[in-house]
């Protein structure tokens, strides 16, 4: 059975009750996932660092052998990172996944889509992804 690596932006170090970061590029942390199936075999979390431009995260998690991303909102920039590096990007609106488990939750029952490039958002306080949101 292959294993699924699932990065999550997180605001706290609690593991799965960490509450999620609700965009990319202002989390603290990162929770990482694995995943055989449905079962949960591994928690870790790493912290974010700090990004003289937008695609250091994306390459910290391609280091970190990641296979998906759950996120809120994204900048299109990294999305582009991530999609050329092979990471799909999956959204998840803000209510009612407040924390990691939640998003595992809803990822293993694929609750979400990939990340449309046209949600993305373009910066400067013109993220895309809010008024879908509700």
């Amino acid at each position: 059975m292959s294993i699924t690596r699932i990065a999550v932006p997180a605001q706290t170090l609690e593991g799965l009750t960490s509450k999620r970061s609700e965009h990319f590029g202002h989390s603290k942390f990162f929770t990482l996932i694995d995943i055989a199936g449905e079962t949960i075999t591994q928690v870790q979390q790493i912290e974010n660092i700090v990004h003289a431009n937008c695609m250091m995260p994306v390459k910290l998690l391609q280091d970190f052998k990641v296979n998906a991303l759950i996120v809120s909102g994204i900048g299109s920039m990294p999305l582009k990172g991530f999609i050329k590096a092979g990471i799909d990007v999956f959204y998840a609106p803000k209510h009612p996944y407040r924390d990691v488990i939640s998003l595992i939750k809803g990822m293993t029952k694929s609750e979400f889509t990939l990340m449309d490039p046209e949600k993305a958002c373009k910066g400067h306080g013109s993220c895309r992804v809010k008024p879908f949101d509700n």
